[in-house]
């Protein structure tokens, strides 16, 4: 009998092998816990830096319209600092011709007018 193995051989052989197998497991689930954990940080990294990422362009946009340009130069008059240009709003671009201000008509009366 050279060859056959004695059941108490199989028994330590099986066992052995059930070791090994949840080894395994056990090592690969720590190694996907792991790979889990690194996956959510990425994933909260990346969601940090969007947020940044958008709160910084709504703080650009901010910083380009007139009401803060005007507080801007509020400040600079404050600390006797010259004024910086303020940007044309875009209503000024679609102004139709009725809507012009009375300076604007008074002018161009003076214009229309002959002089004497």
């Amino acid at each position: 009998m050279g060859n056959c193995f004695h059941e108490f051989e199989l028994n330590i052989a099986e066992r052995a092998l059930k070791h090994l197998i949840h080894k395994y497991i056990r090592s690969t689930s720590v190694m996907d816990r792991e790979e889990q954990l690194k996956k959510i940080k990425r994933e909260r990294a990346r969601q940090k830096a969007r947020e940044a990422r958008e709160k910084k362009k709504q703080v650009e946009l901010q910083k380009k319209t007139v009401e803060y340009q005007k507080k801007v130069n509020v400040n600079r008059e404050a600390f006797g600092l010259k004024k910086n240009p303020i940007q044309n709003s875009i209503n000024n671009y679609f102004k139709t011709p009725s809507s012009k201000t009375g300076k604007e008509l008074a002018t161009e009366q003076a214009c229309k007018e002959p002089l004497t």
